[in-house]
């Protein structure tokens, strides 16, 4: 068995996260009026908060862990900024990992 983990950056999810509660909009998929209204209230924006941090970072490490000795199964990591960056190449490292661990 094989897992694709992808993990969104806790400064990006947190900016998400504010916004969407602030505003009431929950525009998931970002058209150009989002965005810049996303980056207009971004100078307002707190810190991330720490208990949120820690929870970001706490169910990932869980997710992990419980993937890997719980259900053994093999974990590709794959970031989000990646994914936004080249979602082909993304796509084609999930293919090869496909293929590389098919036969586990």
């Amino acid at each position: 068995l094989r897992a694709l983990i992808l993990e969104r950056d806790v400064n990006a999810r947190w900016k998400s996260f504010w916004f969407a509660n602030r505003t009431g909009d929950w525009n998931v998929l970002g058209d150009a009026d989002h965005k810049r209204s996303l980056e207009r209230a971004a100078k307002e924006m707190p810190e991330v908060p720490a208990k949120y941090r820690e929870r970001h970072e706490g169910w990932y490490a869980f997710l992990r862990k419980f993937a890997e000795d719980q259900w053994q199964i093999l974990i590709e990591e794959v970031r989000s900024k990646d994914v936004m960056g080249d979602p082909g190449k993304v796509l084609e490292r999930a293919r090869r990992t496909v293929l590389l661990y098919g036969s586990t």
